[in-house]
This record gives C-alpha cells, sequence and structure tokens, in this order.
C-alpha cells in the first residue's frame, strides 16, 4: 500500500517466505532500492525476507501488531 495516497499497490495470494520472495525478486533493484519504509507484523520470515530484497529500507512494526502485543503484556499483569 502506498500510505502518502492511500491507494494498494499490490495484494499477494499468501504470506508464505516463498510468495513473498518471489514477488520481491520480480522487482527491479532500482526500484527495490527506492523504498523506504516496510511495516510488517515482525515474525521472523518476513524480516529475513525484507533484509534480504529490501535492504537499504527501515523495517517497522504494524501498528495492529504492535497494540496487541501491548494488550497481551497488559494481560498477563
Amino acid at each position: 500500500m502506498n500510505f502518502f495516497y492511500r491507494s494498494i499497490i499490490d495484494v499477494l495470494k499468501g504470506r508464505d517466505k516463498h510468495t513473498i520472495s518471489s514477488y520481491l525478486s520480480s522487482i527491479p533493484l532500482q526500484e527495490r532500492k527506492n523504498v523506504q519504509y516496510v511495516s510488517i507484523d515482525m515474525n521472523e520470515y518476513d524480516r529475513d525476507v525484507v533484509r534480504f530484497y529490501l535492504k537499504d529500507s527501515t523495517i517497522i512494526a504494524d501498528s495492529f501488531h504492535v497494540v496487541k502485543q501491548i494488550y497481551f503484556c497488559i494481560l498477563n499483569i
């Protein structure tokens, strides 16, 4: 999603490592170098794929999962 223009760029068929890797590898390197930020749910394979294909980007935890983790922490107190 392009958050600046509030438009969807693409929707993938799955969230597995192979699907994400195939998608990102199909994007030309010069275009991938322009990606500044990537918002993900912070699972390990997403981080690995983003670090490999989008080396110049900054990974940001998506707000839904941050709030979810805070909620679970509060429940455990």
